[in-house]
């Protein structure tokens, strides 16, 4: 029993682990690690090299020289050898490359020696002394293979801003432009790329809060966003790649335990969680691979020096890992703008019409604003060269926006505006019944999303006489499509001339051999269309032509008021016998020779039989026989370029 007991323990003592290791991966959160490993201590430098930090010297009761590397990988410290100069507080150091750097510092006087530790043979070697006076409670940083030094205290009251470079490769010191800001000691510095920065400490009566930039390139000061925070001295300043902090120290009287971070970009400061230690001066620091480690220190109002030791997750800035495309589509098409980050994070797309950049909200034409794929349906061609950006909130409320270089193009989507083809007969009017096909609209669309006024012009708007005229259509306009105008044609046909109508006994007979259309006191007879109509009622006769769908007007008339089955004398030919069976001769009665078309109509006025330029004469006889005729009344046309004659025809079966 006693035995389960135990591996309960132990396993809840893992989990526990588990559950404080996840926890310190939490964004702006302290997670405590192993304690320091020397004695309590405060006033120590701390640098990194590569994954391992680095803190030595410092002073508990008396001034400390040991020198110890943390290794974060497993949470354990290891002794290393002790500094190579002088026990001594307050000392500066900066690690240049694979090289870690200290000098100055108080030992019982002050000091300007500078030495070098090369972790990777565990050696320290001196190097040229400090360029400036001997102090302590300078501010240091390094920029690339440069180390700088400057501020602090050459004797026990004496503040100074001077500033020094150094150069390991010639190891070499050289007096740089002062520091911007006041005399001062113990200030926070830190660099961030290629800026170096320096701010805080202390003035005699006067605790600062200004902050201030160092560039190497033009070796000069720019004043920048004041600290935040209470004016402070022997606070705390570390740095990542990115970002730069400041924190704890002594606000005059009492310290404080905030915690504040840097942007370098926009020159602004953001409160983070405090350090969750006891507040103290003195603190020691660095950072590995953006992981912020501080620790020791001291409450000198309760003489307490501390060893505890640990570990801050700073918020990381969210990081745009794809910018958005610019779009270029047809109206009637969707736009989408994409934005890809490299985590999870909140989105909000804002777009530039010409007035600045807005918020776009979900709603109309517009979807997916707060995601990562912004939508746009059917974006109009006004809408080209509109921008688009995509603001991206990560940890902490760190924010990233996209460049802003996404530009909409929208081009018109192609509309065929056709005039309909028309035909019309001559008439001596004009014709007004034009119409107009559209092909290319979006659904749900139509004439009406058009501007300007339809209209028709071309030559057929002024044509009254037989011909092909073009209707061309215009007027109209859009900005969201591209109209392509398609000529239609009119064509205005011949009306045929009225028919000169003759009669021939019972027969009557139209000057015009086809498309006739023939009436009985205006009323149409229905089948009466050839050009010879045999009269079976008494009443007013005329016809009607009709040719290509245009008719002639009415011909002349003829009023027939004793229609009869009575031959009438035709003196230009014969027919004999007659009556006959439907076999008999055609004689014409002139001396020369004719040619002439021989026509022969059943009593409807129907073309039952036909011969074209049949050669008669006074000479010769056409014989003619008509295949199983009807008994009736039947009427023979002869018919020349200049005349027509008929006779009647009885046919007895």
């Amino acid at each position: 029993m006693k035995k389960n007991i135990t591996v309960l323990i132990l396993l809840s003592f893992i989990y526990s682990v588990f559950i404080l290791k996840s926890f310190a991966q939490v964004p702006d959160t302290w997670f405590e690690k192993s304690n320091f490993a020397g004695p309590n201590r405060f006033g120590s430098v701390g640098f990194s090299i590569g994954s391992k930090g680095y803190i030595g010297t410092g002073i508990e009761n008396s001034k400390l020289t040991d020198f110890w590397e943390y290794d974060p990988s497993n949470d354990t410290w290891s002794q290393k050898a002790s500094f190579g100069g002088t026990a001594r507080v307050y000392a500066s150091g900066f690690s240049i490359e694979a090289k870690g750097y200290i000098g100055c510092g108080n030992n019982d006087t002050l000091t300007k020696d500078f030495w070098e530790f090369d972790p990777a043979t565990n050696i320290w070697t001196k190097k040229a002394d400090f360029g400036g006076d001997p102090r302590s409670a300078a501010a240091a940083f390094s920029i690339g293979s440069k180390g700088y030094m400057g501020t602090g205290l050459i004797d026990a009251t004496t503040r100074v801003n001077d500033f020094w470079e150094y150069d390991p490769a010639m190891d070499t010191w050289t007096q740089k432009s002062n520091f911007g800001g006041s005399t001062r000691a113990y200030a926070a510095g830190f660099s961030i790329g290629n800026k170096g920065y320096i701010g805080t400490g202390n003035h005699p009566g006067t605790l600062e809060n200004d902050f201030w930039e160092y560039n190497p390139e033009d070796d000069t000061w720019i004043k920048k966003a004041d600290f935040p925070g209470a004016g402070r001295f022997q606070a705390i300043g570390i740095s990542t790649a990115t970002k730069g902090y400041i924190g704890l120290g002594d606000i005059g009287g009492s310290y404080d335990n905030d915690f504040w971070e840097y942007s370098q970009a926009q020159d602004s400061w953001t409160k983070r969680t405090n350090f969750s230690g006891q507040a103290r001066i003195l603190s020691t620091g660095f950072s590995i691979a953006d992981i912020v480690y501080v620790g020791i220190g001291y409450d000198a109002l309760n003489n307490i020096k501390y060893t505890d030791f640990w570990e801050y997750t700073p918020c990381v800035p969210p990081a745009i890992t794809l910018e958005p495309g610019s779009q270029s589509i047809t109206y009637g098409s969707t736009a989408s703008f994409i934005v890809t980050t490299s985590y999870q994070a909140s989105y909000q797309w804002q777009e530039d019409n010409g007035s600045g950049f807005a918020d776009i909200t979900d709603g109309g034409i517009y979807s997916n604003a707060t995601n990562d794929t912004l939508t746009i349906s059917l974006p109009n061609v006004n809408m080209t060269d509109y921008k688009y950006r995509c603001i991206v909130t990560g940890e902490c409320l760190y924010t990233a926006t996209s460049n802003g270089n996404a530009t909409l193009t929208v081009i018109a989507k192609p509309l065929t505006v056709t005039a309909d083809n028309k035909e019309k007969c001559e008439d001596g009017a004009l014709f007004e019944a034009y119409s107009i096909s559209f092909d290319g609209f979006l659904a749900g669309e139509d004439q009406s999303v058009l501007g300007g006024t339809l209209a028709i012009g071309g030559t057929a708007v002024s044509a009254i006489t037989a011909g092909n005229y073009s209707i061309e259509p215009l007027g109209l306009t859009a900005s969201d499509y591209l109209i392509n105008f398609i000529n239609g044609e009119l064509i205005i046909k011949s009306t045929p001339n009225a028919a000169l109508i003759t009669r021939s006994g019972d027969s009557l007979l139209s000057s015009v051999a086809h498309g006739n259309q023939w009436y009985l006191d205006g009323v149409e007879i229905a089948g009466s269309n050839d050009s010879v109509y045999i009269a079976t009622s008494n009443g007013t006769y005329y016809t009607v032509v009709t040719e290509g769908g245009c008719s002639s007007g009415a011909s002349n008339s003829i009023l027939i008021l004793n229609v009869s089955i009575s031959e009438l004398s035709a003196e230009l030919f014969d027919i004999y016998p007659n009556p006959n069976t439907g076999i008999f001769n055609i004689k014409i009665n002139t001396t020369g020779k004719e040619e002439y078309d021989i026509e022969i109509y059943n009593n409807l006025g129907t073309l039952i039989w036909k011969q074209n330029n049949a050669d008669v004469d006074g000479n010769n006889v056409k014989k003619i026989e008509l295949s199983v005729p009807v008994s009736g009344v039947y009427t023979v046309v002869l018919r020349n370029k200049a005349d027509s004659f008929a006779k009647k025809l009885f046919i007895t079966r």
